[in-house]
């Protein structure tokens, strides 16, 4: 390790010590090595300005920045910087933006009552299994809550307003239907043609007629003015006329207070 000469000794090596000590921060033409004075041997408050190695000359207000490798004066920007990613507003201020908080965002049971809105969780929020114990007012015993059982007389009426299937009426001059016999009634006709007042109806039903014109133009006339009879509404006029190999699909449904089968739609295929 480099030294300096002891005084009364080293006779005959006092240069050659002397020399190992000065090279260690020392060129051969007495100048200083690169990177020979280390940072605890630069005094605090001693490194001016101009000392510095900067890319350009430094403006009022500027701070010094690292820029492609060396060092340069720069704007120190401001005191209340803009957000980014999952934030906005400025650094005084910033906000969540929204929708950034999801699931694994928030801790388990942070949510509290008082943070829900009123009226916002739905159906679909609430799981399944919940105790009834949990709902206040709600009456333990279910058969309680039952529906009431469906009669026989029930089960007879359900058939007469919904009776399934497409049903075959008789071509005549006068049309006869039982629309207790089902909800879709067809009948193609071969002459100029009454649709007679339906029997068998209850209160609330709806059916529909299909009726296609055969070989010709048809007039179809529906009943009207008496009991059981039909009611034509808005836009709706009797007789209608059917043209050759046309289908016109008449609907009405059945008022018992009225005792008439009022008629809600009546159109034509193109």
């Amino acid at each position: 390790m480099a030294r300096l000469p002891q005084p009364g000794s080293d006779n005959g090596t006092w240069g050659q010590i002397l020399n190992e000590y000065l090279t260690v921060s020392h060129a051969a033409d007495g100048t200083l090595k690169t990177d020979a004075v280390p940072s605890g041997a630069i005094q605090d408050n001693s490194v001016a300005e101009s000392k510095l190695a900067v890319s350009n000359a430094p403006s009022n207000g500027q701070v010094l920045g690292y820029s492609g490798g060396s060092l340069t004066w720069t704007s120190a920007g401001s005191s209340d910087p803009s957000m980014g990613g999952d934030l906005s507003g400025t650094a005084s201020n910033a906000q969540l933006v929204a929708g950034v908080v999801g699931p694994t965002e928030l801790a388990a049971n942070a949510v509290t009552t008082a943070k829900i809105a009123d009226n916002n969780v739905t159906d679909a929020k609430i799981a399944s299994g919940v105790a009834q114990s949990k709902i206040t007012n709600l009456t333990t015993d279910l058969a309680a809550k039952a529906d009431t059982a469906v009669t026989d007389s029930h089960d007879t009426r359900i058939d007469a307003l919904e009776s399934a299937g497409i049903v075959a009426l008789t071509d005549a001059a006068t049309i006869n239907t039982n629309a207790a016999a089902g909800k879709h009634f067809r009948v193609s006709i071969a002459g100029d043609r009454t649709l007679a007042a339906p029997t068998g109806a209850s209160d609330g039903m709806r059916r529909i007629w299909e009726i296609t014109a055969s070989a010709a133009n048809r007039n179809l006339t529906l009943a009207t003015g008496t009991a059981g009879s039909f009611e034509l509404t808005t836009n709706i006029s009797s007789p209608i006329t059917i043209n050759s190999g046309k289908t016109h699909f008449i609907g009405a449904v059945y008022n018992a207070s009225r005792d008439r089968w009022t008629v809600l739609a009546s159109q034509a295929t193109l």
